[in-house]
C-alpha cells in the first residue's frame, strides 16, 4: 500500500467544521441545562415580589355580604 494514498485529516474541511460545531453546541447544551433551575427561581421571585394580597375593595368581609 502506498502511503500517498492514506486519507489525512484537514482540519478546514467541511466534516471537521461540523464535528466542531456539534462539539461546541454539546458544550452549550450542558451549560444552559445549569441555568433552567436559576432562570425558574428568578421568574418565582419575581411573581412573589410582584404580588399583592391587599387588592382595595376586595376584603374578605365585603365577599361575605
Amino acid at each position: 500500500m502506498d502511503v500517498d494514498h492514506l486519507p489525512t485529516y484537514d482540519p478546514r474541511s467541511d466534516a471537521a467544521k461540523k464535528e466542531a460545531l456539534d462539539a461546541s453546541r454539546a458544550d452549550l447544551a450542558r451549560t444552559l441545562v445549569h441555568l433552567v433551575p436559576v432562570v425558574v427561581l428568578l421568574c418565582g421571585l419575581l411573581l412573589w415580589s410582584l404580588s399583592n394580597t391587599n387588592v382595595p375593595g376586595n376584603t374578605s368581609q365585603q365577599c361575605a355580604n
